[in-house]
């Protein structure tokens, strides 16, 4: 029986980063970012402030920064850090994404449109941003922009429930009930549990077009 055997290299000369030397930038960024994903947010906190310190231009500590605030739901300071982002690195996609959906969820929908319509320019492929910005139009009541940005989601993905739903929410809105309901259905066929497909079942029922 052929034994592989480990050769002792306790007496080689080892060459690289020593053990006990500072992790650049980038590594900490790195490890601040797995923290966030496992939600020991003070931790990723403490690191991207420690990177901060030694390099204040450092557009992926702030945009950390920004996220660990808005899994938190302080979404003014997730804009603060959103924007500071930006200033460093004004064709940073992520940060523009994220912002926009901040601006969303605290309602503020012009902000939301100017923010996300520059997300679609730096990315037109990624349709949570067409998403986000057809509800921003949808509550400003630019309903035209707003259908063609859902039906360019569902286009890139047929089983976006949620799109589904709120495309016929718009289409119900506008007295287009056979498309809504054509929607509603696709929606709820995905997702039966659906909050705005739901409710929009509720909605019809109490107008009469769902028994």
């Amino acid at each position: 029986m052929n034994i592989l055997h480990k050769p002792d290299r306790s007496g080689f000369l080892r060459f690289g980063r020593r053990p006990n030397s500072t992790p650049d930038p980038k590594t900490k960024i790195n490890l601040a970012a797995a923290y966030v994903r496992l939600n020991r947010l003070d931790d990723a906190e403490k690191i991207y402030h420690e990177v901060l310190v030694s390099d204040p231009d450092l557009a992926e500590s702030e945009y950390g920064l920004g996220n660990i605030e808005q899994k938190r739901g302080n979404l003014p300071e997730a804009v603060q850090h959103y924007r500071r982002t930006i200033g460093i690195d004004p064709e940073y996609f992520n940060a523009y994404n994220n912002l926009g959906g901040a601006y969303l969820q605290m309602k503020d929908f012009p902000n939301a449109v100017a923010i996300l319509e520059k997300s679609i320019e730096l990315k037109p492929t990624f349709i949570e941003s067409s998403y986000n910005l057809a509800l921003a139009l949808m509550q400003l009541g630019q309903n035209d922009r707003a259908e063609a940005l859902l039906l360019h989601v569902i286009e890139i993905n047929p089983s976006d429930s949620d799109a589904l739903a709120n495309l016929a929410v718009l289409l119900y809105e506008r007295k287009n009930i056979d498309s809504a309901a054509a929607y509603l259905q696709q929606s709820l066929a995905i997702d039966s549990s659906n909050p705005t497909a739901i409710e929009l079942v509720l909605r019809m029922r109490k107008d009469g077009y769902v028994r």
